[in-house]
């Protein structure tokens, strides 16, 4: 029993066929031969091979019947069949069962050859367009923004991730579904996209959009759109790009809460310095008052309000001070019972 030739580069060909004299008249290939349906299976399970070519009768069954078992283990294996009567019977279920080509045994082996290698670029090429899609899947996966590719009649292409707006439900059953049919029902209750899609492409739309959106539980969000429009693809599509802003927005309006803060505080701390000259100025002049009132009561417990009020009025502004520098903290005693006279007599006034 052969196997696949040493080079990296060699076209790799299994040969399934209980006649030991077939495998020669395919020169200079050195194919792996298994001679019933069951050691095929074996080997395409543990090797690798670009074509299969099977007998139609095998010992232990039909050849197109192993055809399919054959590309679910290699999905990009090229199959051919070959037998040595052709029959327009056999041609067709060969051709049922996407068969390459379907040969005699009798064929040419310089024409077999070719066909062997036409069936091998085809192999390649699938690998090829294997490997372009896992790294397009791959790409969008590792893309932190939500994708959709839609075609023309709004069906969903392509869509890299769920998202409890656009897609809340498995990627993969998005696909080919119209694109209004998989968001979520409290989108569709302010905005269908498909209808904004054919205004972008028309013309009539911006092709940026936000919506402001409240689920169903109350939570809110704000969603950025974008779309692009790819012509240069075998089909106009569509891509929708969509980012959630919500954070970004809270972000930007507590930033501007804070901005506006700022500027408040500024403000009082400049009122404040402003009303302590003349605060100062009132106390002193009571002060001085009270020592030459004469002692006349009543104008000693007038001046002594004036004192008193000054005072209070210092205390609220040092307050505001201290409220316009975030971060500083004071602690002292308090006497709790003098704190609630004070304000018995502030609430008297």
């Amino acid at each position: 029993m052969s196997r696949p030739g040493a080079k990296s580069d060699a076209v790799r060909v299994l040969i399934v066929d209980d006649n030991r004299d077939f495998a020669e008249n395919v020169a200079g290939l050195a194919p792996t031969v298994a001679h019933d349906h069951a050691t095929a299976l074996q080997f395409a399970a543990t090797e690798s091979f670009d074509v299969a070519i099977v007998d139609q009768k095998l010992p232990d069954g039909r050849g197109t019947e192993l055809l399919a078992e054959l590309r679910e283990l290699l999905p990009d294996l090229v199959t051919m069949v070959v037998t040595a009567f052709v029959s327009l019977d056999n041609s067709l279920a060969a051709l049922r069962e996407r068969a390459f080509a379907f040969v005699g045994k009798d064929s040419d082996p310089d024409e077999l050859v070719e066909t062997i290698a036409r069936a091998a670029e085809n192999a390649r090429l699938r690998r090829e367009n294997r490997s372009l899609r896992q790294l397009h899947a791959a790409t969008l996966l590792a893309i932190p923004d939500f994708l959709l590719l839609v075609d023309r009649a709004g069906l969903v292409e392509s869509v890299n991730r769920s998202h409890q707006a656009l897609c809340p439900g498995p990627p993969q059953l998005a696909i080919g579904r119209p694109l209004d049919d998989i968001v979520a029902p409290f989108v569709l209750e302010q905005s269908s996209l498909k209808e904004w899609l054919d205004r972008v492409r028309s013309g009539d739309a911006a092709a940026e959009l936000t919506l402001e959106l409240t689920d169903h539980e109350g939570a809110h969000l704000i969603v950025g759109l974008r779309a692009v429009a790819l012509e240069a693809v075998h089909q106009p599509l569509v891509l929708l790009r969509a980012v959630d802003l919500s954070e970004r927005i809270a972000l930007e309006r507590r930033l501007a809460e804070s901005e506006h803060l700022a500027a408040l505080g500024r403000l009082v701390t400049s009122i404040a310095h402003d009303l302590r000259n003349p605060l100062a100025g009132i106390r002193a002049l009571s002060q001085l008052l009270r020592r030459s009132c004469g002692g006349v009561p009543r104008d000693a417990e007038n001046l002594d309000e004036i004192l008193a009020l000054a005072d209070r009025m210092s205390a609220t502004l040092s307050d505001l001070l201290d409220f316009a520098r975030p971060g500083t903290r004071r602690d002292e005693p308090l006497q709790l019972a003098e704190l609630l006279a004070s304000l018995v007599v502030a609430a008297r006034l």
